[in-house]
């Protein structure tokens, strides 16, 4: 299995198929890469794609120090230049859009455009942005998921889907889907929800000028719907989809619908 080690000692597992332009793919709070292997089976005859665990997550080690979002930027930078990897196209999904925010500002020069799917610049509500949830809802979380992380997590992802997936014809392989691997320790999911409460990326966001596509569920409950217009609005070459009918995982409620955009923007670069 293809392991990648960093400065502090620690193994970082990554998958890479297909060749091609670059994708670079980034998971969300509590997931791994695997979550994305329908559009890697989509994609990988086209493009080479690569998708990274998180520090903590799946099969990459936790390490001694506490992760934060720019911790897990800065590991991600290390891959990259470690495959030698130039002008990458990023897929941040949620968590993974922050952290891919915090990777622009580390390597720049390597990236091609930005992909931010349900992702918004901060989590919580904060003054001048109210599209976000309350600290209060964060930190009930972040209790909950020290007393049973694994629990909490399942609570966490009853979240993901909207009421009109919940009606799906394929409700029951999405959710073994989401389901399937709970596999972070309880230190990263609360020390990384305790970043994401720290971080406030709205200046960052106008700093970047690369092609990027903004994907949101308009039915989104984590990250809502407002996040993604204020993202629209803040990058200087923007294009968002709203997903109708989605919550906060539209690529694996509506695949086709996801995958086609993806790859009609990854096309138009």
């Amino acid at each position: 299995m293809p392991f990648c080690s960093l400065c502090d000692g620690i193994s970082l597992y990554y998958e890479s198929s297909g060749k091609g332009n670059p994708i670079f793919f980034i998971h969300g709070w509590s997931f791994n890469s695997r979550i994305f292997n329908g559009q890697r089976d989509c994609l990988q005859d086209q493009f080479q794609v690569v998708g990274v665990d998180l520090r903590g997550h799946g099969k990459s080690e936790t390490g001694k120090e506490r992760p934060t979002l720019q911790q897990f930027a800065s590991d991600l930078d290390h891959i990259l230049k470690r495959l030698e990897l130039n002008e990458v196209s990023v897929v941040g999904w949620s968590m993974g859009g922050l952290i891919a925010i915090r990777l622009f500002s580390l390597c720049p020069e390597r990236l091609k455009s930005l992909i931010l799917v349900s992702a918004t610049p901060s989590l919580i509500q904060r003054e001048g942005f109210a599209h976000a949830l309350p600290l209060s809802v964060v930190k009930r979380l972040r209790s909950q998921v020290t007393r049973d992380h694994l629990k909490a997590i399942k609570m966490f992802r009853d979240l993901i889907l909207s009421p009109e997936e919940e009606r799906s014809d394929i409700i029951d392989a999405i959710k073994k889907t989401l389901n399937d691997e709970i596999n972070v320790s309880k230190e990263t999911a609360a020390d990384s929800l305790s970043s994401l409460m720290e971080e406030d990326l709205r200046n960052s966001v106008e700093n970047i000028s690369l092609p990027a596509l903004i994907i949101h569920g308009e039915k989104d409950q984590i990250c809502f719907p407002g996040a993604a217009l204020f993202l629209k609005e803040s990058l200087t070459n923007a294009k968002l989809i709203m997903m109708q009918g989605c919550g906060h995982a539209p690529f694996l409620t509506s695949p086709l619908q996801f995958n086609k955009e993806l790859t009609e923007f990854l096309h138009s670069l």
